[in-house]
């Protein structure tokens, strides 16, 4: 696999109310994205989503004040695709349309409650590769329901 060059870990999560979760993640710089390290990390975040029957974590939620996160991407919105990291997320909300729907965290676990969430929204990021992703017009519906 192109990415496992240094061995993954489970890593610890995060728990409600710890001061990670509430800090300003740092952005990571694009030359960033060529180190192992960083690559490995991502490697971590995924294993340890899949791990605890996640579809979503990020950075901070495992100690890392990063903005980084990754999810499980699907066209019908199971949660049942392929892992893809965003780096340096900028996420806008695409009208008035509100969706509410049954989430959990990971960070707060075996607990999940009704949220309501922009139905539409527009999501621009970096990947691992440092390959600019631009997701337009994208359905909460289609996104995972328990990030």
């Amino acid at each position: 696999m192109l990415f496992r060059s240094l061995p993954m870990s489970i890593l610890k999560v995060a728990r409600m109310g710890h001061p990670v979760l509430r800090a300003k993640a740092r952005t990571v710089d694009k030359s960033e994205l060529k180190n192992a390290e960083v690559q490995a990390f991502i490697d971590s975040m995924i294993d340890t989503m899949h791990e605890y029957s996640g579809v979503g974590l990020a950075a901070p939620q495992v100690h890392e004040s990063r903005r980084i996160f990754v999810a499980m991407l699907d066209a019908d919105g199971r949660g049942e695709g392929d892992a893809v990291a965003f780096i340096n997320p900028e996420i806008t909300k695409i009208g008035d349309q509100v969706a509410e729907g049954w989430e959990g965290c990971l960070s707060i676990p075996e607990i999940r409650g009704r949220v309501v969430r922009a139905q539409h929204i527009k999501v621009s990021a970096l990947d691992r590769k440092s390959t600019r992703l631009n997701s337009s017009h994208v359905a909460l519906s289609r996104m995972p329901s328990s990030a």
